[in-house]
């Protein structure tokens, strides 16, 4: 049996039915540990358990048990924002302002066209809704343009009704 550092104990065989067999670099961890113990190169800050022969070193616990080294080497991980450029994190900000931006103005437009415009609200309800339908269906409709004329020709096109 092993002795974790959250407090619970987990047998052997209960661990390897959940778990299956442990991977050759945990396991080659355990050794490294226990050749450490035989061959005394433990810093002066290595305390002994004995009520599970488990150490307690840099790691939390460090057992004897080869299927403990699973649950006791917790892995050293960056934060999740750092695994992302700086150039993407900017993009997707931006991205986000914009959509943040369109919706605003999108919202304030209904209230616009019922109060100052004099629109009624099923009236505002119908504009709106056909403004959504034709903003989701017109790049379907202009992307199988495109590519039938060839992306030379559409990007060409798009400037000149762009200027």
């Amino acid at each position: 049996m092993a002795l974790y550092a959250a407090g619970g104990v987990v047998g052997t065989r209960r661990l390897e039915a959940t778990h299956g067999p442990p991977l050759p670099r945990k396991l080659s961890l355990v050794a490294t540990e226990q050749r450490k113990e035989k061959t005394g190169e433990h810093g002066g800050g290595q305390r002994a358990r004995s009520a599970a022969g488990a150490r307690w070193g840099r790691h939390a616990c460090v057992s004897h048990d080869p299927y403990a080294a699973a649950d006791a080497a917790p892995v050293a991980r960056d934060p999740p924002v750092a695994m992302f450029p700086l150039v993407f994190r900017v993009a997707i900000l931006l991205e986000v302002l914009e959509r943040m931006a369109f919706y605003g103005v999108y919202i304030n437009l209904s209230v616009y066209l019922a109060e100052s415009a004099g629109m009624r609200d099923a009236e505002v309800g119908m504009l709106l809704g056909a403004f959504a339908l034709c903003r989701s269906w017109l790049p379907v409709v202009t992307g199988a343009a495109s590519d039938a004329m060839g992306f030379r020709k559409s990007l060409a096109i798009s400037f000149v009704l762009y200027a």
